[in-house]
């Protein structure tokens, strides 16, 4: 690691030896920020992806079980299977949005039409399943077009951390830039078509207890030149992946629950925290991964080119009925 990285993660460490949480919506229990380095030598360049190998958050499978692993939702009713841990499956059907046998019996024709199409005209066709826990996991599918291009094809992400963007911390969203313009394929087409014809549903999230959290469940896809960027689009489009142009860390939730003088101690620190950040990172950026109910946050600075230091935060929703 370059020394001058190396310095940089030293401090960070100094500052954050005495343990300082944050608390993310509907996250009771908060999280520890803690410090975090990339070694290009051990991990390669940095990316998003590379990002999620590293942490080995993602492993390959087969077509057939990634499809089977898109209906589960559906014969559920349910965002994930973590809620089966604590016997929550809403059985009662309030939104009544569940579907019956004759919907999931026709959902699983179009699956297996859209995976017998995509096997004979999509070249070295992989599949992979992501996930941070065992709470909940994600799987897609990428295969390349004949024009060279890759395509990815996955479930929407459901979210149950409500946006905390300019509450929790003050950020921008920073889009993904778009792929130039060339000539779409028939076969890409075809599986666009495909894709719209399965309509999307809601799913069950926390729902009981207050929360009555819902989420629209779509099979989606994106495109990109090569198959990793194919998979980061799609990762983005489906919510898995957020990043942002980062500015500072808000305070407000952070002091509730604390006395007058505790809180001014916490407060003081974030305050000595958004400075240091602010003097050490030339541009800043939060990588979100959502894994339904865990959220993993890791904030870099894009202009260290090889090497990164900084901060990481890995928080999970307190369902707390």
């Amino acid at each position: 690691m370059q020394p001058k990285i190396e310095q940089l993660l030293g401090t960070i460490e100094v500052f954050l030896e005495q343990q300082l949480s944050f608390r993310l919506p509907y996250h009771e229990n908060s999280a520890t920020l803690q410090p975090y380095s990339w070694d290009v030598s051990h991990s390669g360049s940095f990316s998003p992806l590379n990002l999620i190998r590293s942490e080995n958050w993602i492993a390959q499978t087969d077509p057939e079980v990634a499809v089977q692993n898109w209906k589960w939702s559906e014969e559920r009713g349910l965002a994930a299977p973590g809620m089966l841990e604590c016997d929550h499956l809403c059985e009662d059907d309030d939104e009544s949005i569940k579907l019956d046998d004759d919907a999931k019996l026709a959902r699983s024709v179009q699956y297996q039409d859209l995976l017998d199409y995509a096997s004979v005209h999509l070249k070295n066709l992989v599949a992979y399943t992501l996930s941070a826990s065992g709470y909940y996991s994600l799987s897609l599918i990428v295969g390349q077009l004949p024009d060279q291009h890759w395509i990815c094809i996955l479930p929407t992400v459901p979210q149950e951390t409500p946006n905390f963007a300019n509450q929790e911390m003050k950020s921008t969203l920073i889009k993904p830039a778009e792929v130039s313009s060339r000539t779409i394929s028939e076969v890409e087409t075809q599986i666009q078509r495909m894709l719209d014809e399965v309509e999307s549903i809601q799913t069950y999230g926390w729902y009981e207890g207050g929360y009555n959290h819902v989420h629209t469940y779509k099979i989606t896809h994106a495109v990109g030149e090569t198959p990793d960027l194919a998979i980061e689009n799609a990762l983005v489009k489906a919510g898995l992946i957020e990043i942002y142009q980062f500015d500072q860390f808000s305070l407000g939730e952070q002091l509730s629950g604390y006395h007058s003088e505790e809180g001014k101690k916490i407060g003081e620190r974030f305050q000595q925290l958004n400075q240091f950040l602010d003097q050490a990172f030339s541009d800043l950026r939060l990588h979100r991964f959502c894994f339904w109910d865990y959220e993993h946050l890791y904030f870099l600075d894009s202009q260290q080119p090889d090497d990164k230091a900084g901060i990481a935060l890995h928080s999970q929703f307190t369902y707390n009925p």
